[in-house]
């Protein structure tokens, strides 16, 4: 499972754009950042009746990944013992990672992307095959675009003293404005 990180790799990942953000002092963007979600979650549905989103397939255009789970945040449910054990890990001592039985949430990691020196996020299906977060339907059931509607709720605000430029052509200071423009057709 060296592609599907838990939550961390992700915060080792953290680590290395806070070092690369400190050692060249220029702010990092990620690009590319795969759609989609990890199994099992319990967030609410807007979209289904049932309130429920469907699990991924893991097939292409309905991949699973763990990049939107890490960053919006989500509660999910893993009943296999091996997964279990891979997505509890906590080396970090994360106050953002609960363990409950088999029920394991992870906080938004937004504001430490952030604090990271990350200034945008974009996601984005990538090559055709992938997971696509808006399209029509969107591939994922619309978990990214609810858990983006529900992020719009208490955003975090991006700090661009020392790049106004940047803000002033996006129209935003957020870091979700910034997360969305990834998604969009440009």
């Amino acid at each position: 499972m060296t592609w599907f990180w838990n939550h961390d790799l992700w915060k080792n990942y953290l680590l290395f754009t806070k070092t690369l953000h400190e050692t060249t002092n220029k702010p990092v963007t990620l690009w590319q950042i795969p759609v989609g979600h990890i199994n099992g979650t319990q967030a609410y549905n807007p979209y289904a009746s049932s309130g429920k989103f469907e699990d991924l397939a893991n097939v292409p255009t309905k991949f699973e990944d763990s990049a939107g789970t890490f960053f919006l945040g989500d509660t999910f449910i893993e009943n296999n013992p091996g997964r279990l054990a891979y997505f509890s890990q906590n080396q970090w001592k994360d106050a953002g990672v609960n363990v409950d039985g088999n029920k394991i949430t992870w906080k938004s990691n937004i504001e430490d992307a952030e604090a990271a020196g990350i200034n945008n996020i974009l996601f984005g299906a990538g090559v055709g095959i992938s997971t696509d977060g808006v399209g029509l339907p969107p591939t994922d059931d619309g978990w990214w675009i609810s858990q983006v509607q529900e992020y719009y709720e208490n955003p975090v605000n991006v700090d661009f003293s020392d790049n106004p430029t940047v803000a002033q052509i996006i129209g935003s200071t957020t870091l979700l404005d910034m997360l969305t423009l990834g998604q969009q057709q440009l």
